[in-house]
């Protein structure tokens, strides 16, 4: 798979941090998946919410289903 777009440079500063409340279903689902990847759960955070911000900049608007 080839990355056609980064999101910062190689030596960008970071600028905050930022904390985020999660149940224990999610936090569960997060160390399953970095288990079997290897990406660290801070890593996916920060790509889902990459993934979201691409969303709504594409579309105008933001669309979250429950």
């Amino acid at each position: 798979m080839a990355i056609i777009n980064t999101y910062k440079s190689k030596n960008e500063k970071k600028k905050d941090i930022v904390y985020c409340r999660m149940d224990d279903s999610m936090q569960e689902a997060l160390d399953e998946i970095r288990k079997a990847t290897g990406i660290s759960k801070s890593e996916l955070i920060r790509e889902a919410v990459r993934r979201l911000i691409s969303e709504v900049k594409l579309r105008g608007d933001v669309r979250i289903s429950i």
